[in-house]
Protein backbone atom coordinates (compact mmCIF):
# COMPACT_ATOMS: atom_id res chain seq x y z
CA UNK A 1 0.00 0.00 0.00
CA UNK A 2 2.78 2.36 1.09
CA UNK A 3 4.25 1.99 -2.64
CA UNK A 4 1.41 2.69 -4.05
CA UNK A 5 -0.79 5.34 -2.23
CA UNK A 6 -0.79 8.11 -4.66
CA UNK A 7 -2.68 5.73 -7.18
CA UNK A 8 -4.62 4.62 -4.27
CA UNK A 9 -5.84 8.04 -3.21
CA UNK A 10 -6.15 9.38 -6.90
CA UNK A 11 -8.42 6.19 -7.46
CA UNK A 12 -10.68 6.74 -4.29
CA UNK A 13 -11.00 10.09 -5.15
CA UNK A 14 -11.90 8.99 -8.84
CA UNK A 15 -14.49 6.43 -6.91
CA UNK A 16 -15.70 9.15 -4.84
CA UNK A 17 -16.09 11.62 -7.99
CA UNK A 18 -18.11 8.67 -9.80
CA UNK A 19 -20.24 7.86 -6.85
CA UNK A 20 -21.45 11.48 -6.35
CA UNK A 21 -23.61 11.48 -9.60
CA UNK A 22 -25.44 8.25 -8.04
CA UNK A 23 -28.97 9.10 -7.21
CA UNK A 24 -29.26 8.52 -3.37
CA UNK A 25 -25.91 8.35 -2.79
CA UNK A 26 -25.58 10.81 -0.66
CA UNK A 27 -27.70 9.32 1.89
CA UNK A 28 -25.70 6.44 2.13
CA UNK A 29 -22.01 7.97 1.85
CA UNK A 30 -22.95 9.81 5.10
CA UNK A 31 -23.22 7.33 6.72
CA UNK A 32 -19.76 5.84 5.51
CA UNK A 33 -17.78 8.73 6.17
CA UNK A 34 -16.59 7.70 9.80
CA UNK A 35 -15.51 3.90 8.33
CA UNK A 36 -13.90 5.30 5.70
CA UNK A 37 -11.98 7.87 7.71
CA UNK A 38 -11.27 4.97 10.51
CA UNK A 39 -9.90 2.81 7.80
CA UNK A 40 -7.64 5.44 6.42
CA UNK A 41 -6.78 6.56 10.10
CA UNK A 42 -5.79 3.06 11.13
CA UNK A 43 -3.70 2.26 7.95
CA UNK A 44 -1.45 5.53 9.15
CA UNK A 45 -0.85 4.24 12.43
CA UNK A 46 -0.57 0.57 11.23
CA UNK A 47 2.23 1.52 9.16
CA UNK A 48 4.13 3.14 11.76
CA UNK A 49 7.05 0.66 13.03
CA UNK A 50 6.74 0.43 17.02
CA UNK A 51 6.59 -3.23 17.17
CA UNK A 52 10.28 -3.87 16.06
CA UNK A 53 11.52 -0.89 18.54
CA UNK A 54 13.20 -1.11 22.12
CA UNK A 55 11.90 0.66 25.14
CA UNK A 56 15.16 3.50 24.56
CA UNK A 57 14.01 3.75 20.97
CA UNK A 58 10.60 4.32 22.39
CA UNK A 59 11.08 7.16 25.06
CA UNK A 60 13.62 8.60 22.15
CA UNK A 61 11.07 8.57 19.72
CA UNK A 62 8.45 10.23 22.49
CA UNK A 63 10.98 12.73 23.85
CA UNK A 64 11.20 13.84 19.74
CA UNK A 65 7.55 13.86 19.57
CA UNK A 66 7.22 16.11 22.42
CA UNK A 67 10.06 18.43 21.73
CA UNK A 68 8.50 19.25 18.02
CA UNK A 69 5.52 19.39 19.15
CA UNK A 70 5.85 21.84 22.11
CA UNK A 71 9.39 23.77 20.35
CA UNK A 72 9.29 23.09 16.49
CA UNK A 73 5.41 23.53 15.54
CA UNK A 74 5.16 26.82 17.90
CA UNK A 75 8.05 28.30 15.71
CA UNK A 76 6.87 27.00 12.76
CA UNK A 77 3.96 28.56 12.92
CA UNK A 78 5.41 32.38 14.00
CA UNK A 79 7.33 31.84 10.87
CA UNK A 80 4.79 30.79 8.55
CA UNK A 81 1.61 33.14 9.85
CA UNK A 82 3.37 36.48 8.92
CA UNK A 83 4.73 35.04 5.40
CA UNK A 84 1.60 33.83 4.39
CA UNK A 85 -0.77 35.71 6.13
CA UNK A 86 1.32 39.62 6.05
CA UNK A 87 -1.80 41.75 7.47
CA UNK A 88 -2.62 39.85 10.52
CA UNK A 89 -5.91 40.49 12.39
CA UNK A 90 -8.24 37.76 12.87
CA UNK A 91 -7.54 35.81 10.10
CA UNK A 92 -3.87 35.22 10.86
CA UNK A 93 -5.26 34.38 14.64
CA UNK A 94 -7.52 31.58 13.26
CA UNK A 95 -4.78 30.49 11.08
CA UNK A 96 -2.43 30.46 14.00
CA UNK A 97 -5.49 28.28 16.71
CA UNK A 98 -5.59 25.84 13.64
CA UNK A 99 -2.05 25.20 12.68
CA UNK A 100 -1.36 25.23 16.77
CA UNK A 101 -4.70 23.03 17.99
CA UNK A 102 -4.11 19.29 18.25
CA UNK A 103 -5.59 16.83 15.51
CA UNK A 104 -9.15 15.29 17.21
CA UNK A 105 -10.28 13.95 13.82
CA UNK A 106 -9.59 10.62 14.91
CA UNK A 107 -11.17 10.84 17.72
CA UNK A 108 -14.71 12.19 16.63
CA UNK A 109 -14.24 8.76 13.92
CA UNK A 110 -13.29 6.43 16.05
CA UNK A 111 -16.10 7.62 18.73
CA UNK A 112 -18.65 7.09 16.23
CA UNK A 113 -17.22 3.79 14.77
CA UNK A 114 -17.78 2.82 18.76
CA UNK A 115 -21.35 4.06 18.90
CA UNK A 116 -20.55 7.02 20.79
CA UNK A 117 -21.89 10.23 20.83
CA UNK A 118 -20.14 12.22 18.48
Amino acid sequence: MERHQVALYLGSMAVGVACAGLGGWSQVSEHLVPYALGALLWTNFALMPLAGMNVGQHKMLVRRVVLAATLGTPILVALLVPLFIPEGGPVALAAAIVLLAPCVDYVVVFTCIAGGEY
